[in-house]
């Protein structure tokens, strides 16, 4: 986590300085002492209200963590544009009193709809074959906390309208968040089918004691390392894990049958290898976001090479949600936000 941190935050002061340093030269500034005032402030603003919030826990740390995650979106598509601007201006001699108005309003444009973009739900429907006919509607990464209840409500009617038989949520239900309380996650309660639920990192960054706690008065069933059978299917539920072997090492003990339908749970798309080895049909997994902000997505693909949609491997098929929500930035540039209907159909005759 430290050494996270520390590049975390060295390439947030890279970010920042040229940001602002572009800033400051577009309207003639002098660089001076203001500039590397806002470069720290800016740099440190989210690690500093995380913990702010983390220990005290109030009111106004919780707005002051949505800010600066807010920054980090914004600060992003800054850095894009003015960047691309940069690159166009040692080809094209543009005159800088224009081309500056030209980057803030295309940047102020592409925040607006990423804003608007991240609330836009769609939903992505999934056909399999499989021995029955079942519908199972796939949440992952909703990430309350970056998102609000009210968001978490808008998923629950969504997921009730597409009249499910069960409910699978792939990790990263919650963040770590001062404001999380039982009453954040009643909405769930309004799902009248099964809903099983394995844990992403997030929740292992918010504790697995108050996750628990978070979850125990709805009907959410978590999954632990661990395999229930379903209306005569194997749902199989795997901790997340840094380790790329864990879903071999967590298949390896389980008896699947197989002469029945299985899935399994798992919030990282990888491992779909050992799943096909052992005789799964279908893996349902999250955690990318599909990059979530453009260009962060080349940055994600380097460590997860399968990023979104369906893949397969002999006989196994794996789906990797985009997210039913946002980590950080309330924002999306280039990927959806996503509700995913799976639906297995039976072979006619």
């Amino acid at each position: 986590m430290l050494l996270f941190i520390s590049i975390f935050f060295g390439i947030n002061v890279l970010a920042n300085w040229y940001i602002f340093s572009r800033l400051f030269a577009f309207f003639h500034l002098k660089s001076n002492l203001i500039l590397w005032l806002l470069v720290a402030a800016f740099s440190i603003s989210y690690i500093a209200a995380m913990m702010l919030d983390r220990s005290v826990g109030f009111f106004l740390s919780r707005w002051l963590l949505k800010l600066a995650a807010l920054w980090m979106g914004v600060g992003l598509i800054l850095l894009m544009c003015l960047g691309l601007h940069d690159l166009i201006r040692l080809i094209v001699p543009i005159p800088q009193a224009i081309s500056r108005y030209i980057v803030l309003t295309g940047a102020a444009a592409l925040i607006l709809y990423s804003l608007l973009n991240a609330r836009a739900v769609q939903v992505a429907e999934v056909k399999l074959p499989a021995p029955m006919d079942k519908t199972i509607v796939q949440l992952s990464d909703i990430h309350v906390g970056s998102v609000s209840p009210a968001h978490l409500r808008r998923l629950v009617k969504i997921t009730n309208s597409l009249d499910p038989d069960l409910v699978a949520i792939t990790g990263d239900l919650m963040d770590p968040w001062s404001g999380l309380s039982d009453e954040t996650f009643s909405s769930l309660n309004e799902i009248k089918v099964p809903i099983y639920f394995i844990i992403g990192n997030h929740e292992r960054y918010t504790g697995l004691a108050t996750v628990t706690r978070l979850v125990e008065h709805t009907p959410v069933i978590m999954l632990r390392n661990e395999m229930v059978e379903w209306d005569g299917i194997q749902v199989i539920g795997i901790d997340d894990s840094d380790r790329p072997d864990q879903v071999e090492r967590q298949l390896r003990p389980i008896r699947i049958d197989p002469d029945k339908y299985s899935i399994v749970l798992y919030h990282r798309p990888v491992g779909l290898e050992a799943a096909a080895q052992n005789g799964i049909d279908l893996m349902l997994s999250g955690h990318t976001h599909n990059g979530q902000i453009f260009p962060f997505k080349f940055v994600v693909k380097r460590f997860f090479p399968l990023m979104k949609g369906v893949h397969q491997i002999k006989d196994s098929t794996l789906f990797i949600s985009t997210g039913s929500g946002t980590w950080g930035p309330p924002m999306r540039l280039g990927t959806h936000t996503q509700v995913v209907a799976i639906k297995l159909q039976k072979a006619p005759g």
